[in-house]
């Protein structure tokens, strides 16, 4: 896994009621290793697409234009989710994505 710090699944999804949405990913894929990305240094969350955008926002002048690898997003941005399983993910993701579509 990457990175040290980890988020228990019901403090992401808060009964689908989180006030702020995180899309969970499964990286490597296959790997069983579920991420969210935020960057609370600067109070930023990711749209859904997490990791493309959390690569952007380490190259942005915020960071010092670090390198935009997808590596480097998960080493410096994610939390490794715990306390759930895929069901668990899958379901937060549909929340999720049914609150972007509805202007989240």
């Amino acid at each position: 896994p990457f990175g040290q710090r980890t988020i228990s699944f019901d403090d992401v999804y808060r009964n689908g009621n989180a006030p702020y949405k995180h899309i969970i990913i499964e990286h490597p894929p296959n790997s069983g290793d579920f991420y969210i990305l935020k960057c609370n240094e600067h109070s930023v969350h990711f749209n859904q697409n997490p990791l493309a955008s959390a690569a952007k926002h380490l190259y942005s002048s915020q960071h010092g234009h670090i390198s935009k690898e997808y590596a480097t997003a998960l080493k410096v941005l994610s939390y490794l989710v715990i306390n759930y399983d895929v069901q668990l993910a899958i379901k937060n993701n549909s929340v999720v994505k049914k609150a972007f579509a509805e202007g989240y």
